[in-house]
């Protein structure tokens, strides 16, 4: 009677229809016209994510449980295309979540903590990078210019970015106008850490709330070889709360 066992799911389907319109009203014979760009997609997705847990009950004061779950966000598509060969759709995210914890009441129900562990595995995780790729003219070739289309190597996935053209290329004749682009790639974490709520009524009309909780994500792409900065350096680790309320809604925060 003690364990209890904890099982759900939840079938959703989604779908948006865009129909694209950003009509270019400058000269065509302008060399860096960038020719009308309209499309229709239909990001459409159906899916069945699941939970599945465990719940045992120590005393009458005390409750363990642990748990997993996947989850899901819908799918999306390029809202800022700047020439045909951008419009482009990607999927949505995916996790498998772990977690364990622990509730607990004692001094006569006076104190109450709550703890927690998590584990999130980021197994889709659709992320946009910022690249550049040839300008493509009306009649669907690269535009001519000084600059060479190359992998860049600090990001990777098939992402490219320009440099200036070598004076061999230029007297080769190579050379394109570059053009900014976001690319959609698939770049999976992990996040980790764990939650502390404690909760106290010492008297009657005081409550006093403290918190304690600490994450951590991580992911190849956070510091990649060659990326001047890593993304994660202002983002703190760790955070504290306390806070008291009086039943006459009076508050103070540390």
């Amino acid at each position: 009677d003690r364990l209890s066992v904890v099982l759900g799911g939840r079938y959703s389907s989604d779908k948006k229809e865009v129909h694209y319109s950003n009509l270019d009203d400058r000269d065509p014979a302008n060399p860096n016209f960038s020719q009308n760009l309209t499309f229709n997609v239909t990001p459409d997705e159906s899916r069945f994510d699941w939970k599945a847990g465990l719940t045992y009950e120590v005393n009458a004061a005390t409750i363990a449980y642990v748990s997993a779950a996947t989850g899901s966000q819908a799918p999306g598509f390029n809202g800022r295309p700047l020439q045909p060969t951008q419009n482009q759709q990607y999927a949505g995210d995916r996790t498998l979540a772990y977690e364990a914890g622990i509730k607990t009441e004692f001094f006569d129900r006076r104190v109450r903590l709550n703890a927690v562990v998590f584990y999130t595995d980021y197994k889709t995780r659709i992320f946009g990078l910022s690249g550049q790729e040839a300008q493509i003219g009306t009649n669907g070739s690269p535009l001519s210019g000084t600059q060479i289309v190359i992998p860049d190597t600090a990001n990777g996935n098939g992402v490219t970015t320009c440099r200036a053209r070598t004076p061999a290329e230029a007297t080769a004749g190579q050379g394109v106008q570059c053009i900014g682009r976001t690319f959609f790639v698939n770049l999976p974490g992990k996040a980790k850490g764990f939650e502390l709520e404690l909760e106290a009524r010492p008297v009657e009309g005081l409550l006093l709330n403290a918190s304690l909780g600490y994450s951590q994500f991580t992911s190849p792409d956070l510091n990649a070889p060659g990326r001047i900065t890593n993304r994660l350096t202002a983002v703190g680790r760790a955070a504290a709360r306390t806070r008291s309320r009086t039943k006459n809604r009076w508050s103070s925060s540390t």
